[in-house]
């Protein structure tokens, strides 16, 4: 695979990525945002079913994207490479992690409502708390993603693989990204609106390397050049 090929790639994934976590928690808050939560989720379990299963799709394909940008960057930039592919897989741990939260109210609601299980206790107290589950592990997969990306979004500057606006925007996108899991961890709820930065950047970088690629001219780059860090 060449250079240019591999950034094609990336950026296609990048795109992917995008959409199906996108998908998978915009159908998951459908069945959780609703009043009655077991009722919404015996309901509506397909739906809730089919956003897991996208939040899971979403955890193979960011663990695949990590794989072929340590492959762009590891022999000039090693670190960077090292640091990318760690934080995209403790992104699909943790993002899978809450995938299984989110599971666990669809094995919950059929187990309430079997009558040969014995179960009379009104479940909805305790179904209550997976979707806060999820959101945390959410926020924790965010603040991690954030900091080892402003590496990553460094070493493209440096590089020059990326136009350096592009690569700029990138680095201070995931930084506030990061600042904003943080706050939301936090109890700040703010972070819906300092996630936009960062996730415009990701569908802008993830067009651009699919139009264009890697820039070829970066393989002759000194090596060692990506070291720094604040998030995705």
């Amino acid at each position: 695979m060449s250079h240019r090929t591999l950034g094609r790639a990336v950026g296609a994934l990048f795109l992917a990525a995008f959409a199906a976590y996108g998908t998978g928690a915009l159908l998951a808050q459908s069945v959780t945002s609703a009043p009655e939560l077991m009722t919404s989720v015996t309901d509506r379990r397909t739906v809730l079913a089919s956003g897991v299963l996208a939040i899971l799709l979403n955890s193979a394909i960011v663990t695949a994207l990590g794989l072929l940008a340590h492959r762009a960057l590891r022999e000039r930039h090693p670190l960077a490479a090292t640091t990318y592919l760690v934080t995209r897989i403790f992104e699909a741990t943790v993002l899978a992690v809450g995938a299984v939260f989110l599971a666990t109210l669809l094995a919950w609601s059929r187990s309430s409502t079997d009558a040969r299980s014995g179960v009379r206790a009104d479940p909805d107290a305790v179904a209550a708390l997976l979707p806060m589950a999820h959101e945390m592990a959410y926020q924790v997969a965010m603040l991690g993603l954030g900091v080892g990306s402003v590496v990553f979004c460094h070493a493209l500057l440096r590089s020059g693989m990326v136009p350096h606006w592009l690569a700029r925007w990138g680095m201070a996108g995931y930084a506030v990204f990061a600042l904003g899991a943080a706050a939301e961890l936090a109890g700040l709820p703010i972070g819906l609106w300092l996630s936009v930065p960062g996730g415009l950047f990701e569908v802008a970088v993830g067009v651009v390397l699919l139009r264009h690629g890697f820039r070829d001219g970066a393989a002759a780059l000194p090596t060692g050049i990506a070291r720094t860090a604040v998030r995705s």
